[in-house]
């Protein structure tokens, strides 16, 4: 009974979902980190500890979610009802996303390699489906709360959200201003691009951020009821994951107060 109750009870699934997919998006944090941190070269040792967490959430985070289906169909529940509101759409999401990273592995990066580095490898076409199915993984949570009819945004609601905007901003780390702060005058690489490029990716990057972090603002406020500090909260965790891609940890302090004035709002 208490293994069928960890597996079957709404809450409970939430709670482990969030807690496997934090470490999927922490692990493709680190990885960003071992390829981008030092221009033109890859830190194989970071490199291969991200791809091994996310390999292992992925891992657990599937055989989770395979036992809890196999336990409703066992139940006599239909297959789009074997798991709780929207964590179907998670296990479907998980096999698609492991599906994209085997035809990576064994079949797209042998035939054209993996791309390089920078953007020709952030986007190959395995790489989007990635993407997406990853999207569609961390925001089971939020899909179960709001599929519950949850009126306040509990921390699980919270975490998932942030996965989600985690997610968005690991897509677009190439206009991100906590990964590459172009407007910043003391930029180490400033001196390598045009005055009006940098500018440009400057203003660019703000711009492009500001309007996600706004986006996530107002999906959680027309859809939950929210405490104080709940937006404080999905930006520092966000700017946490930022920040590791370059080690930027100094530009924290931009998040947290972006979440302060965003609670106070």
């Amino acid at each position: 009974r208490p293994i069928r109750r960890l597996i079957e009870e709404p809450r409970i699934v939430d709670a482990v979902v969030v807690v496997l997919s934090t470490g999927f998006v922490l692990g493709a944090y680190v990885v960003a980190y071992g390829y981008v941190h030092q221009p033109g070269e890859v830190i194989a040792s970071a490199a291969t500890a991200g791809k091994t967490i996310v390999i292992t959430a992925w891992s657990l985070l599937a055989l989770y979610l395979f036992a809890g289906f196999a336990s409703g169909l066992a139940s006599g529940r239909a297959w789009n009802r074997a798991l709780p509101d929207g964590e179907t759409g998670t296990f479907a999401a998980t096999l698609v996303f492991g599906a994209a990273w085997l035809i990576d592995d064994s079949l797209w990066t042998p035939a054209f390699g993996s791309g390089g580095l920078g953007l020709e490898a952030l986007f190959t076409p395995p790489h989007l489906v990635e993407f997406a199915a990853a999207a569609v993984v961390v925001s089971g949570p939020l899909r179960a709360a709001t599929r519950r009819g949850e009126s306040v945004a509990t921390p699980i609601a919270l975490m998932s959200v942030t996965l989600l905007l985690s997610s968005v901003t690991f897509a677009t780390q190439f206009a991100h201003p906590l990964i590459d702060p172009w407007p910043a005058a003391d930029y180490q690489f400033r001196g390598q691009a045009l005055s009006w490029v940098r500018e440009n990716l400057g203003m660019a990057s703000l711009l492009a951020q500001a309007a996600v972090l706004a986006g996530t603002g107002l999906l959680l406020n027309s859809a939950f009821r929210l405490r104080p500090g709940s937006l404080t909260f999905v930006f520092t965790v966000n700017g946490l994951f930022v920040t590791i891609t370059k080690g930027n940890f100094y530009l924290l302090p931009v998040p947290v107060v972006t979440g302060l004035v965003a609670d106070a709002f």
